[in-house]
């Protein structure tokens, strides 16, 4: 059995797939994926994530898909780049005349000019063949050849009166020199979804010096974004001190890689050399050494197999490498021949794993992240890897620094260098205006070596404190279902008018979950729980009383439903079995700012998470104290005490003081009494 025949559950079916697990049982349900004992084929999971990025999936396609988006949009780090040079550009490619190389071949050319690099050019010339034209620095000769080569065949071939207005056009005199043009241009040229699909989202300018300036460069020092866009990374490298002889670059999108060698021959002023900046697939290297080397794209440079050979590899890798592309099967299937450690398939992952290869012993890689990547079970493996074989200097959050990208990024910073558990450095987390220290062997011990940066000091010893107790779990202590799953919600629900009895049953979605108490319904059907694409058991929605919790969400938000409701899958049903604790009392631990606080620090994130739930500590009370929480959580149901009467308790189960509630009811969101 290969590693893409291994059966996976469904939970791992959803994450791989980008959808929830209601989405991959409609999938079964509807022919797409089959399994067994709840568990479905990696290889099946695979195709089908194939199919999602090429949108042959009709109703994903309905969807507000990126990856199938054809919108173009000028990124927010790029607000530079003049509008009305992006507008000209965009109508110019508009029609097919000309390509998107070809317009950032003439976008090269103005910003060469305005650089005096090219010191006759087309306008002078009346040729737009770079052979014909004069460069004050002939480094760069060979590349615009090449371009020109590549972009004007017959077919594109332009006349003067086509390509001078543009090559005419006045743009660049207020946009400062340092500012990247050509790789804004270039993004507001691509497809969001072309850009989505491959992860390529550049970086600004000063994202790229913070990850590099702290390791400025000294003679003899090589440098290298294995994966460099336009060469925001590599012109870091320049602006660091590093000379332009141990400057590397490598992508496999050709037109940035032209675009990066223009970059970075900008970025050595004065200076006559040819940029080392290649179209390369970094992934494709073979990990083994020695490594062969060519002259093609696609083939491994000389400078670069003797700098590996005589130097051991490179001594600082910054980049930003893809976060969540997509990518065919085939070559799915490669990497995981390539890189068995890594199951996911993530290509950051991947990136990770390949940039550690190739540093020398002591060398640094300073590198991009999605934060996700340091929390989500599915990339446990990657985080096994950094911690054997790596040596975690920092780890710094930066929130959302990406235009439509969802994810936040954390900026990680790795050393290649003999390491044991006895030797490991605590890491360096900031975060938020915060600094502080945290031992590796914390990670190594969290459940699937989460890497949990907002746990600072302090929240390590309330935390630790909290299950200090004597407690239980819910896991095997407990029965769970998901809300309904429709597969239709226009054709199977309607609208619930106020004071309107006759129009069917009510159906609540998440929304109306509050702590303690539903809000009105706005939602109705007249439908049997046989009607729907999926459903629990009638006996589940019928007990009495249950647990609906909220699923997208923060923290825990717990309702008890003493009616028998239906719900949608966005609020999902718990049934506890905790000897001793009634659900109302369990609904009052879920609801309290100490367990909104410990579910926010443990597990960060936007959903409420079976598996986490089954995590949380729910201590061993005697009869009378069990009671008295039972009691009180019944009367705040009621609207007859204020919520922050259990939380009190609760704290007070804990010997909580004063000053620690006041900091926990400010982490979770929550007034005092």
């Amino acid at each position: 059995m290969t590693a893409m025949d291994v059966m996976i559950s469904r939970a791992e079916a959803a994450q791989r797939l980008g959808v929830s697990r209601a989405t991959v049982a409609n999938w079964i349900q509807r022919g797409l994926l089959s399994g067994k004992d709840g568990r479905l084929m990696g290889d099946e999971v695979e195709k089908v994530k194939d199919l999602i990025a090429a949108g042959s999936l009709p109703r994903l396609g309905a969807r507000a898909n990126k990856t199938a988006s054809s919108r173009r949009f000028v990124p927010g780090e790029y607000a530079d780049v003049p509008g009305q040079m992006v507008a000209l550009f965009r109508e110019l490619t508009a029609g097919g005349r000309v390509s998107v190389h070809g317009a950032m071949f003439l976008a090269a050319v103005m910003v060469l000019s305005r650089g005096k690099v090219i010191s006759a050019g087309p306008l002078e010339t009346g040729c737009l063949d770079p052979r014909a034209w004069s460069f004050s620095r002939r480094g760069i000769s060979g590349t615009m050849e090449s371009w020109y080569d590549e972009a004007f065949e017959s077919e594109y071939a332009l006349r003067k009166e086509e390509w001078g207005p543009v090559l005419g056009a006045r743009f660049l005199g207020k946009v400062h020199e340092s500012d990247d043009i050509l790789g804004g241009l270039y993004q507001s040229l691509l497809q969001e979804g072309h850009k989505s699909g491959a992860g390529s989202y550049y970086t600004p300018m000063d994202l790229a010096d913070s990850l590099v300036l702290p390791f400025g460069g000294r003679p003899g020092l090589a440098a290298l974004d294995p994966c460099c866009g336009s060469g925001q990374f590599l012109c870091a490298f320049a602006r660091a001190g590093f000379l332009h002889g141990d400057v590397y670059g490598w992508d496999t999108d050709r037109t940035a890689v032209l675009t990066a060698r223009v970059n970075l021959f900008l970025a050595f002023p004065g200076t006559d050399f040819m940029p080392q900046v290649f179209c390369l697939d970094t992934l494709g290297i073979p990990r083994k050494r020695p490594l062969a080397s060519g002259t093609g794209d696609g083939q491994i440079p000389e400078s670069v197999s003797a700098l590996i050979r005589e130097n051991g590899g490179f001594d600082l890798i910054a980049t930003n490498p893809p976060w969540g592309a997509r990518y065919p099967l085939q070559r799915r299937k490669a990497f995981q021949k390539l890189f068995p450690e890594i199951r996911s398939g993530e290509l950051c992952s991947l990136f990770l794993v390949q940039g550690c290869g190739l540093l020398k012993s002591g060398g640094v890689l300073s590198v991009l992240m999605p934060e996700s990547l340091l929390s989500v079970r599915t990339h446990a493996d990657v985080r096994s890897f950094l911690l054997d074989r790596m040596c975690i200097r920092e780890l710094t959050g930066l929130g959302k620094r990406f235009s439509r990208v969802f994810s936040s990024a954390v900026h990680g910073v790795f050393e290649k260098r003999e390491r044991s558990e006895d030797n490991s450095p605590d890491i360096e987390v900031r975060l938020q205006g915060d600094a502080y220290r945290v031992s590796p062997r914390r990670f190594r011990g969290n459940p699937h070596c989460v890497f949990d940066l907002r746990v600072s000091p302090r929240d390590e010893g309330l935390l630790s404190r909290v299950y200090a107790l004597p407690h239980v779990t819910l896991k095997n202590r407990a029965r769970w279902a998901l809300g309904i799953v429709t597969g239709d919600n226009n054709a199977m629900l309607r609208p619930l008018k106020p004071g309107d009895d006759a129009q069917g049953r009510p159906v609540y979605t998440g929304q109306e979950l509050k702590r303690y108490r539903l809000a009105a319904p706005r939602l109705c059907t007249d439908k049997s729980l046989s009607s729907f694409q999926q459903a629990a058991g009638p006996g589940l929605y019928r007990e009495q009383p249950k647990i609906l919790y909220r699923f997208i969400a923060k923290e825990p938000v717990a309702v008890v439903d003493t009616e028998g409701v239906w719900t949608l899958n966005s609020a999902n049903i718990l049934i506890p079995e905790i000897e001793g604790l009634s659900v109302y009392a369990v609904a009052g631990f879920l609801n309290s700012a100490l367990y909104a606080y410990v579910y926010r620090k443990r597990f960060h994130g936007v959903k409420v998470l079976k598996g986490d739930l089954e995590q949380l500590p729910f201590p061993l009370l005697d009869g009378s104290t069990a009671e008295s929480l039972d009691r009180l959580s019944r009367m705040v149901c009621a609207g007859e005490r204020p919520e922050t009467e259990v939380d009190d308790a609760v704290f007070d189960l804990y010997g909580m003081e004063e000053e620690d509630r006041a900091y926990i009811r400010g982490v979770a969101g929550r007034r005092s009494g």
